[in-house]
């Protein structure tokens, strides 16, 4: 909603006026830490966990369940050196360096149960899963 103020010497300010709204309570408040299903997403690429949060929101969605995060953690990077010539006796080498990005989810299933049907979720192929 916009309003007029007054500001100043006789000056007319549009200002907008902020409304209240409720602020979600999130899950790790509400429940108990043993209703938790910790997942951690491992991926080289960010757009593939992306992915993977999409489906497991839809997938909490459907089955009345809830979902807190992703939290990204430290990717982890392996690089790897290797000489160019056959004796290794030149400096110049070949350098690679992959990049595994780390997204860590919290999945409250339903009351009522239905914690099955996470093995059935379609997920990216890039996407490595790790339940806690």
């Amino acid at each position: 909603m916009i309003g007029f103020c007054i500001a100043g010497q006789n000056y007319l300010v549009r200002r907008g006026c902020k409304r209240w709204a409720p602020e979600k309570i999130p899950p790790s408040h509400r429940r108990p830490v043993e209703d938790r299903i910790r997942i951690i997403m491992t991926s080289c690429h960010p757009v593939h966990l992306v992915e993977a949060v999409e489906c497991f929101e839809d997938f909490a969605k459907e089955t009345g369940g809830e979902v807190e995060g992703p939290e990204t953690l430290e990717p982890k990077i392996f690089k790897m050196y290797l000489n160019k010539g056959p004796k290794g006796h030149k400096k110049s080498k070949y350098k690679w360096s992959i990049v595994e990005y780390n997204w860590r989810l919290d999945f409250y299933p339903p009351k009522e149960g239905g914690l099955e049907s996470i093995m059935k979720l379609n997920l990216p192929n890039q996407v490595k899963i790790q339940i806690k």
